[in-house]
């Protein structure tokens, strides 16, 4: 750290000088035009023209690429915040890598493949940060787990493959909603005025991403129980731990309401004394009895413990965020 001295010139404005090597280091002369970005906790940050949405166009050579990486690879650069991304290839581009590419911006918010040639496809985020509410996407991942989480503890409940088979298929829902906000959060890291497009500063949109990122394991943990009726088939499960699941639920539901609404921390508290009362009634449950039955519900069990977890995980970042807030 350097520490530099506030000079006033002119009588009215106050200059500061810039650590020469770091000058140096990025071109910054004389007339060169910088960025300053005043935040919440009194900090500015200074940042170079260069630094300002860096790296949003990215073009790839794709030929070593199998077509399942491909979809990887597409994903990671959505994430990431690039805006358009341009796949080569040396040779023309098989049919399998073509629907590769097609199959991941299909799960991806106004990422589209806009032009394509023999040895090119080129892929664009036709969403603009301004058409983005990051903290409505948090609600909408929110409602989407909790009511795969209701239905998978009703299919169960009522030996229902149908709903379990639909509940499970949902999945998919969960991570595009992820990968929206996930995108939104890191082009912020990188350009801190697109938080400010969005509305939000940068703290809250790191709330929102891992609240977010706790709620898509909700998620993952509610498909997996579903799961207990397609592979078990007519396992009856105690209603105790039935009744734990729910509750579990509303951990995360509660805790989740705080980051979203500003709500009383009082509510996160709750929310974590609540947890604790579900893991006891899991560490009380009976297991005995019949070993296929006891094996479904001890899969059942653990997805419950981790739901709960999520939940409380959430809160405490909520905790944790009301007292940074008030540094």
């Amino acid at each position: 750290m350097e520490r530099r001295k506030v000079q006033l010139a002119g009588g009215s404005t106050y200059t500061i000088s810039l650590p020469k090597p770091w000058a140096d280091t990025h071109d910054i002369v004389a007339g060169t035009h910088l960025n300053l970005h005043p935040k919440a906790d009194g900090s500015l940050l200074v940042r170079t023209n260069a630094g300002e949405g860096a790296g949003r166009s990215v073009e790839r050579s794709v030929d070593r690429y199998e077509p399942g990486t491909l979809t990887r690879l597409v994903r990671a650069h959505y994430t990431v915040g690039v805006d358009e991304l341009t796949l080569t290839t040396a040779e023309p581009t098989p049919a399998a890598k073509r629907r590769a590419v097609t199959d991941a911006t299909a799960e991806l918010v106004g990422f589209e493949v806009v032009r394509e040639s023999d040895r090119e496809v080129v892929v664009r985020s036709l969403l603009n940060a301004d058409e983005v509410s990051v903290r409505q996407t948090v609600v909408q991942l929110q409602s989407t787990v909790l009511s795969m989480q209701r239905g998978a503890v009703e299919a169960v409940a009522r030996s229902d493959a149908s709903l379990a088979e639909r509940t499970a298929g949902r999945d998919h829902e969960t991570d595009r909603l992820l990968a929206t906000i996930a995108r939104q959060y890191h082009r912020a890291v990188d350009d801190p005025s697109e938080a400010a497009t969005l509305g939000v500063d940068r703290h809250e949109l790191r709330s929102y991403y891992e609240t977010a990122k706790r709620l898509v394991q909700v998620g993952d943990c509610a498909a997996s129980m579903a799961t207990v009726v397609g592979r078990e088939g007519e396992t009856t499960l105690p209603a105790t731990l039935l009744d734990a699941a729910r509750r579990a639920r509303s951990v995360v539901a509660d805790a989740t309401d705080v980051v979203v609404n500003g709500g009383d921390t009082e509510q996160a508290h709750a929310a974590l004394s609540a947890r604790d009362d579900v893991l006891a009634e899991l560490d009380r449950g009976d297991r005995d009895g019949d070993p296929a039955a006891a094996y479904a519900a001890g899969r059942f069990c653990e997805s419950v413990r981790q739901t709960v977890e999520c939940g409380a995980a959430i809160a405490e970042w909520a905790v944790a965020d009301d007292l940074r807030a008030e540094r």
